[in-house]
């Protein structure tokens, strides 16, 4: 050892999921709901882990925790529908205070369940299934789609899945930040790419620049504009549109949002 040199500090390293709505928590790797244990499934005397700084330690990607371990653990709770959080927390020797974590959020659901056509009256879409667009999926006039926070909405890529909101209707999607609402390909994780699906269509009533004051949306969208600067067409937040942006022919295409 260096002259003033010192060892690396020691650390104790957990894995465990978390039930997002009851506050569960199944420990890797014995899984008794609320008992503790580091990730050798210790639940006192704690293995110890020389790590030289936090900030060097590599909790997830090629040199840490991977994908292939992640989707094993969560695999166990395949027949437990519900939201939940995948924790791993690098802790203190005595495995009491935490010194740094990383987390994600994933929803297991009961059903996949396909929609197509029109929406006309008021509908929600519950977080304990995943919605698939199949098709242009258009909301009318006059009815409200209400989507969960931590719902996932699939495009169906054969189809160029597609939600359009049309002039007087609504839409509210209010995700959060611990539980965004995802609307994405119905490709399998790893085989997603830009232009799987249509995306979101929102046509509202406020003035555009064009003749006339109003639009036609690319791929058979519907109108959009008018003369209602105080038009709404609802709220989003926290929602992630990803690998949407079907090209119909070329310069007829729909564009994420």
């Amino acid at each position: 050892m260096e002259p003033g040199s010192h060892p690396s500090p020691r650390y104790t390293f957990f894995i465990y999921i978390q039930q997002q709505d009851t506050g569960q928590r199944w420990y890797y790797s014995n899984f008794q709901d609320g008992v503790g244990s580091d990730m050798l499934g210790a639940t006192s005397g704690y293995g110890t882990y020389e790590v030289p700084t936090v900030s060097a330690f590599q909790m997830l990607g090629p040199d840490g925790w991977n994908g292939n371990q992640a989707e094993s653990l969560i695999s166990n709770f395949a027949s437990m529908p519900g939201r939940y959080t995948l924790v791993l927390e690098l802790r203190d020797s005595e495995g009491a205070s935490v010194m740094y974590s990383t987390r994600t959020a994933f929803n297991v659901v009961s059903e996949v369940e396909t929609i197509s056509g029109e929406i006309t009256s008021d509908t929600t879409w519950n977080n304990d299934k995943a919605y698939l667009l199949s098709g242009a999926v258009f909301v009318r006039s006059g009815a409200t789609l209400t989507i969960e926070h931590g719902t996932v909405v699939l495009g169906e890529s054969a189809t160029d899945g597609t939600l359009v909101i049309d002039q007087g209707a609504k839409i509210n999607a209010k995700g959060t930040w611990g539980s965004p609402i995802i609307m994405t390909s119905d490709q399998e994780v790893g085989d997603r790419a830009r232009a799987d699906w249509g995306g979101l269509i929102i046509n509202g009533r406020a003035p555009v620049n064009t003749p006339g004051g109003t639009s036609i949306g690319e791929g058979d969208t519907g109108t959009y504009g008018g003369t209602d600067p105080e038009d709404s067409s609802g709220t989003l937040s926290y929602v992630r549109v990803e690998f949407a942006g079907t090209e119909f022919s070329p310069d007829n295409e729909l564009n994420g949002i």
